[in-house]
């Protein structure tokens, strides 16, 4: 605790010496951006004129604008061509502070004349990601970071839950329209970024505190300039760029689940000393080369009792306290305006560390009875209970500078995440049919990962009229895991004796996973601006490429004892590599380590997707817009490894590879100034991601279940059809209607692997597949009136999904031979990973001048399809998780700077399950947890 008091003191003094030196200041200044209220673009190079001082400036490519004026009362005069000229009276200019003041002009061409506003109203007006949502040429949703504040979310994963048909599983794994994470793609400032899981095609959403988030979209319909792996939506995280003023925050915070915290029978493996900071010291480190033969025991060789001495010794699991949850942050930004240029930079650090303990943790196999006409209960094969302990530490720092000249900005974000999660679990595994036995095991896991990213990016404006852009990106990523040591000790379990039984799978096993994925991501987009008879249009064109390398590697060292009878091991894990209990060449007696070395766990894998697009934003009427046009798709997959037999090797082979032509069209029709009728129409597509398109086998150490691989996948193909009806009104309120349609060729569903092999799962291709959903909308301010202000506020919004697939004719076979007596056996069925219904709902308070907001906030999601059934094994269904969350905050000093928040998490108490289900058949558990509820306190000043 010394230490972790040491690292933050270090922070704060770092960044608040920063923000020291940039806080000199001799005036005060305003500075915001000006907006075209028709479509909310920006407006470059329109003139801000201070009558007062008889001084001007234009704003940048941004549309931003920045005066440095003393302290006073000021009147800012706003022009730009073919616009109504703005008049905005009573600026208030304070010492050293600046006024953040965005304006918003018409251009009614019929009637030019001169509007006149108080700054306090211009201040209240529309929130900009509500205007981005209404003038987009996509159906879209969003948050912003004034959302982030008022609903007290600390990142990206409870954030975006409050998005219309997004669900987050695990507060991780983002679901839109409740289709599962391989129709979501997230990507981090407009490109591709891989994730720290390598089972997800999604990052987690955890991994992003709100405090380095500007705000984050979910586009729900394709266009030709978005990339064309995505279903359900892409969700866009963009972190904070260019700061329109001087800010730094910082707070501390903490949160008990009494359920799971002060726990004396919290149960824990070993650690090193750096584990607080995420990252292990070298302890688990694996202790002999990884191409090191091991030589067999029949040879008697001295060499093997030195291996599997190098082994540490510590097997079993620790009792011990389980610490509650801690988490801080801190955060700067300013920017500085110089003669020729302006440079702005933002600075964020920030801590997790959190334990989870669950008592009554199930992990269970199920299969059909073996009479279809009598038994029609399932009948338990496996059953594995017993105690997970977890401890998580997430770290994260983002630098960010950007720099804007004339028509020009070029900005540069490095973005670092190191996570650490230790794992120790302690159970008792009974199988019944396959294998009659009783096994007690301990296990430790440590996962070490990291993801290091940089975002170069540039805007260029040209033309007097901003009427051509050139804007690019570059963004290089490294993401490693390391799962390092994975200990699994199981004894057999046999009337009171204890012993090591390899044909009944109580044999001791440590596994070293290694996972290092490169990606380089780029992006060139061209914006060419024309008049037509009703209005401003776009031609966009662009092209973009992925490269993509993943390296991975999975070393298996299983641990044998010759004459364990002679040895007091007795169930005891860490008396199993005593050195007492070492096998020695003398007595050819004891324990020794045998490498299992396996090539279908180690490949290497590369994946590039080239694009190309052009594309046409056009008015053809004074109220319909037309977004249409084509992207190309080039993907090529390249696989090494080979089976572990050898009867397959593949050397940089092609095992996938596609030419895509992906046409779209969007269409709105503006029935009022705020009224919106939108269609889409696009083809889009679904690939396999490395893991699944492979020939290895995945070992799961805690649920005992394997994942395999299968290269002979090939790529979704979608088509989607979206109609939307919206309403936007003052004050952020809005009402929509949405309805969407979507077909799938060749969808890719998680099935259990075969009958004989319950416990494991593979992708597969299946039959054709359609979804049909509507969403609604709602976000309303209820009339509150408190103050002068109205800070009571309800919103709500529901997805209603229905998925049907085609069986492929394997399955339905299988189905039709399992079927019981009476059963109707169709051949088709639910969409795998797809939830019938998503709910989410709200009631906010947020009054300013007293400080005070509460958020009390609800999301469930639909039972779903979790693992496809085969043969005799029952399908897998994912039950609904009711979450209901309450979060108040007190706001306190001068200029309210200070901040107090309590926070309410799971009130209901729900338990995260899965049940296997079946005709006429009662539910039975596939697995379980209980998180409990928990409670949280948080401190935070800003300036």
């Amino acid at each position: 605790m010394k230490s972790v008091k040491l690292f933050f003191s270090f922070l704060i003094l770092f960044f608040g010496s920063f923000y020291a030196v940039s806080s000199v200041a001799q005036m005060g200044t305003v500075r915001g951006t000006i907006i075209d209220n028709s479509n909310g673009e920006t407006l470059p190079f329109a003139t801000v004129f201070v009558k007062e001082v008889q001084k001007g400036v234009n704003t940048d490519l941004d549309g931003v604008y920045s005066v440095d004026l003393a302290p006073g009362t000021y009147t800012l005069e706003v022009t730009y061509v073919g616009y109504n000229n703005m008049t905005v009276q009573d600026v208030i200019i304070k010492d050293g502070e600046v006024n953040v003041l965005d304006i918003k002009m018409g251009n009614d061409a019929q009637v030019l004349q001169e509007v006149v506003v108080k700054a306090t109203i211009v201040k209240n007006s529309e929130s900009a990601i509500l205007t981005m949502q209404r003038k987009s040429p996509n159906m879209m949703d969003g948050i912003s970071k004034e959302t982030f504040r008022k609903i007290g979310d600390n990142d990206a994963g409870g954030a975006i839950k409050r998005v219309t048909g997004v669900s987050v599983e695990g507060g991780k794994y983002v679901f839109v329209r409740g289709l599962g994470d391989r129709y979501t793609k997230t990507i981090l400032n407009g490109l591709d970024i891989p994730g720290l899981d390598p089972d997800r095609n999604t990052i987690q959403m955890d991994l992003f505190p709100t405090n380095i988030i500007d705000n984050m979209t979910v586009t729900k319909t394709a266009s030709p300039n978005l990339s064309g792996d995505f279903t359900g939506g892409i969700v866009d995280i963009t972190t904070k760029d260019f700061p329109l003023e001087k800010s730094f925050n910082v707070s501390v915070g903490g949160s008990y689940n009494p359920s799971m915290h002060f726990n004396n029978n919290y149960i824990q493996g070993s650690k090193s000393s750096t584990d607080w900071l995420g990252f292990d010291n070298g302890l688990r480190s694996l202790p002999i080369d990884s191409r090191q033969v091991v030589p067999s025991i029949a040879k008697r060789d001295a060499s093997l009792t030195t291996l599997t001495e190098r082994f540490t010794p510590d097997l079993g699991v620790l009792s011990g306290q389980s610490p509650m949850n801690f988490n801080a942050s801190i955060s700067t930004g300013n920017q500085v305006n110089l003669k020729k240029m302006t440079i702005g930079y933002n600075l964020a650090a920030n801590y997790r560390n959190e334990t989870e303990f669950y008592e009554e943790v199930q992990y269970n196999a199920f299969i059909k009875g073996f009479d279809p006409m009598t038994d029609f209960e399932f009948e338990k094969n496996q059953a594995q209970y017993g105690s997970l302990g977890k401890n998580n530490v997430l770290a994260s720092g983002l630098a960010g500078v950007a720099v804007k000249f004339n028509r020009h900005k070029i900005a540069l974000n490095a973005l670092r995440i190191q996570n650490g999660e230790s794992t120790a679990g302690k159970f008792t595994q009974e199988t019944f049919i396959f294998n009659s036995s009783t096994l007690v095991q301990d296990n430790q896991e440590y996962s070490e990962r990291s993801i290091s990213n940089l975002n170069l990016k540039g805007e260029h404006s040209f033309g007097q009229a901003d009427n051509f852009r050139i804007d690019w990106s570059l963004s290089p990523t490294i993401s490693q895991i390391e799962d390092k040591d994975v200990r699994v000790t199981p004894f057999r379990l046999d009337e009171g004796t204890y012993s090591i039984e390899p044909s009944e799978g109580a044999q001791p096993k440590r596994l070293f996973r290694s996972l290092k994925e490169i990606d380089y991501s780029g992006r060139l987009d061209f914006t060419k601006k024309f008049v037509t008879n009703y209005g401003d249009s776009k031609l966009k064109f662009g092209v973009a490429n992925t490269l993509k390398n993943r390296n991975y590697e999975i070393l298996q060292y299983v641990f044998n004892i010759r004459g364990q009878n002679q040895f007091d091991i007795n169930g005891d894990a860490n008396a199993l590599l005593q050195p007492q209990n070492i096998w020695n060449k003398e007595t050819n007696m004891g324990v020794y380590v045998v490498g299992n070395f396996e090539p279908a766990n180690t490949y290497d894998a590369t994946q590039n997707i080239a694009a190309a697009y052009v594309m046409n934003e056009i008015s053809l009427t004074e109220k319909l817009k037309a977004i249409y046009g084509l992207r190309v798709e080039k993907f090529d997959h390249y696989y090494t490894g080979q089976t572990n037999l050898g009867d397959e090797i593949l050397d940089n082979e092609k095992i996938n590879e596609s030419l895509d032509f992906l046409p779209s069209a969007n269409f709105v029709y503006a029935l009022k100034e705020k009224t919106n009728l939108r269609l889409a129409v696009a083809r889009t597509l679904a690939r396999p991601s490395f893991k699944e398109a492979s020939i290895s086998q995945i070992y799961d150490a805690l649920s005992d279940r394997t994942f395999i691989g299968n290269r002979n996948l090939v790529t979704t193909k979608i088509m989607n059809y979206d109609l939307r009806l919206e309403k936007f009104m003052d004050k952020g309120q809005m009402v929509s209607v949405s309805g969407f349609y979507k077909t799938f060729k060749d969808p890719i569903e998680v099935v259990a692997y075969s009958q004989a092999a319950p416990n494991n799962v593979q992708p597969r291709n299946v039959g054709m597949a359609q979804v049909l959903g509507g969403e609604f909308e709602l976000r309303q301010n209820l009339g509150l009136k408190v103050a002068n202000e109205m800070p009571l506020s309800v919103g709500a919004n529901l997805t209603v999904v229905y998925s049907l697939v085609e069986m492929n004719p394997n399955e339905y076979e299988s189905r039709l031979e399992n079927a019981r007596l009476d059963e109707q056996v169709k051949n088709t069925r639910q969409l795998q990973g797809q939830s019938p219904f998503i709910v989410n709902g709200y009631i906010s308070y947020n009054q300013q001048e007293s400080g005070i907001e509460a958020n009390l906030s609800y999301n469930v999601q639909g039972k779903r399809l979790s693992v496809v059934g085969i043969g005799r094994n029952p399908d897998v269904f994912e039950m609904p998780f009711n979450s209901l969350n309450f979060k108040t905050a007190k706001r306190f000093g001068k200029a309210q700077k200070g901040s107090v928040s309590f926070s309410a998490n799971n009130i209901l108490n729900a338990k995260r399950q899965r049940f296997y289900e079946g005709f006429n058949a009662a539910s039975q558990v596939y697995d379980l947890f209980k998180p409990g509820r928990s409670m949280g306190l948080s401190l935070g000043y800003s300036l």
